[in-house]
């Protein structure tokens, strides 16, 4: 596949401490969310009345806010450089967009036909399509970063669009003729692009009205390399506080229903584990380089959990089965993308050689580029 290197961001900086240790800091955020909720009922009880209708506002304070570093990266002065170039996507938006959506509800339909809350929980995760997580797992598997900024670009840009009509459809249209009941999904189409118009909408404003205000006056270099930057810490601290926030309301939840909790877990575990792999190798044999491969199947394999909290916490509210389904989302994926991005090293030492574009697997050589298949010429060139 030969596809190309628009850039549609800035140049990627080193993960930070703060990246690199995300997984490390969410759990004990976590485990203080669960402390609040267990040792500081007074403090559980302050967050839990900070709503308004059945939004909590720090919670979608935190959603809000983690979105925003994401889409601050985006050239959106160059988005229409990308229309030439979506026949070389047209592969990795059929991933994201159909693959991603009918696996995920093929899942949840085969775990939770008898839970069919929970499995809207699921459907709504396997819908939004990832975002932010997308640059920091691909930053940490060494992929290509510009390559993922066009795909963060174009997600974000379909979930404006996509999002709300699929989310309808999958949701309230689809479960019924499944076999899968009405009672819980009866919301109008217009509820669904609400909720994306805040989480996010308001954010995707914001970062591009700043842009537009920041590169006027100082310039586009100065706003990429200094003010991208100095913002970028802010998407893994949101991450952190949304996490306490959360399971300081939900623990209570979480520790009296493990078996549900099993019930959500099995099937998100493979779905993450089928795209990233059903991706990573499909774009190996298809001649791609491992940095293009790595980005493809991390960015596959990535949801957008924070869009289906706010989904679920909007349409169904915090107290629901389809928002528990989605709050456990996140004890799923990061170990799930941990372990994606642990296994792309383990594919590049396994069936890459040393330079970046030549495949190795065990029965025949990929050129890059070319997408063309050559039989080995030795022992040595079929063996890692």
């Amino acid at each position: 596949m030969n596809t190309t290197r628009q850039s549609t961001g800035p140049a990627s900086a080193p993960p930070s401490f703060l990246e690199r240790h995300l997984v490390a800091f969410t759990i004990l955020a976590i485990l203080q969310g669960c402390a609040i909720c267990i040792w500081a009922p007074s403090a559980e009880t302050f967050l839990e009345g900070l709503r308004f209708g059945q939004t909590n506002i720090p919670i979608a304070v935190g959603l809000i806010v983690m979105m925003y570093p994401s889409l601050a990266k985006i050239r959106f002065e160059e988005i229409g450089s990308l229309v030439p170039h979506l026949s070389g996507l047209r592969w990795t938006l059929l991933q994201h967009w159909l693959l991603g959506p009918l696996l995920m509800t093929l899942l949840a339909t085969l775990f939770l036909r008898n839970e069919p809350e929970y499995a809207v929980g699921l459907i709504l995760i396997g819908l939004a399509r990832g975002l932010g997580g997308i640059s920091v797992w691909t930053k940490l598997a060494e992929g290509d970063q510009q390559y993922a900024n066009s795909i963060v670009t174009l997600n974000a840009l379909f979930q404006l669009i996509l999002y709300p009509l699929l989310a309808w459809f999958f949701v309230s249209m689809l479960p019924p003729l499944i076999g899968m009941g009405t009672a819980a999904f009866d919301a109008e189409i217009y509820q669904y692009y609400g909720a994306v118009a805040i989480y996010l909408g308001i954010p995707l404003a914001i970062a591009v009205g700043v842009r537009l205000l920041l590169v006027k006056w100082r310039g586009r270099e100065w706003y990429e390399a200094s003010f991208v930057p100095c913002i970028a810490p802010l998407r893994p601290a949101a991450i952190l506080f949304t996490s306490v926030v959360i399971f300081s309301l939900k623990t209570d939840e979480l520790l009296a229903m493990p078996l549900q909790l099993l019930q959500v877990g099995a099937p998100l575990a493979i779905y993450f584990c089928v795209m990233f792999l059903w991706s990573f190798f499909s774009e190996t044999k298809r001649g791609a380089s491992y940095s293009r491969t790595s980005t493809i199947a991390i960015s596959s394999a990535s949801s957008n959990i924070e869009l289906a909290v706010a989904m679920a916490v909007t349409l169904f509210g915090i107290d629901s089965a389809q928002a528990f389904a989605t709050v456990a989302g996140p004890l799923v994926e990061i170990p799930a993308m941990v372990g994606c991005v642990s296994a792309a090293w383990y594919f590049q030492r396994r069936y890459f050689s040393a330079p970046e574009g030549i495949h190795r697997l065990p029965a025949e050589t990929v050129v890059t580029g070319s997408s063309r298949w050559k039989r080995p010429l030795s022992s040595t060139s079929s063996t890692p």
